[in-house]
């Protein structure tokens, strides 16, 4: 079978699954993973990329698996709210989002479609 029908045949198969993420783009990707198109749909269903998925799959951990365990952490979390609630203060904490009162922009001199971005301490 020529890599072009074997990518139709995939790719309606992930597309007709997958809600969100299901370009031809991203089915090509999956298809090239060697993921069977029904678990790429449900990866893709999801959020992930064939490339942020890839780790898990390596491990071992399928979807479903991986679903269920994100249910279990918000449950325990004390639900959505909570949980995005937890991580925005580790993202704070660790530094990797910043109060935007400390943030100062400047265009750059030389380039005026450039802007230089500094955090006030």
């Amino acid at each position: 079978m020529s890599k072009l029908v074997e990518l139709r045949d995939y790719s309606r198969q992930f597309r007709a699954a997958a809600t969100q993420l299901n370009t031809l783009a991203d089915a090509r990707q999956w298809m090239e993973g060697k993921v069977p198109a029904a678990e790429a749909a449900k990866w893709a269903s999801l959020g992930f990329y064939y490339n942020e998925a890839a780790p898990h799959i390596a491990a071992g951990i399928d979807a479903d698996t991986y679903k269920a365990g994100e249910d279990i952490s918000t449950e325990v979390a004390g639900g959505p709210e909570l949980r995005a609630m937890d991580s925005i203060d580790r993202m704070v904490t660790g530094g990797l989002i910043v109060d935007p009162a400390r943030v100062r922009m400047v265009q750059d001199p030389h380039d005026p479609y450039h802007t230089i971005v500094t955090i006030l301490d």
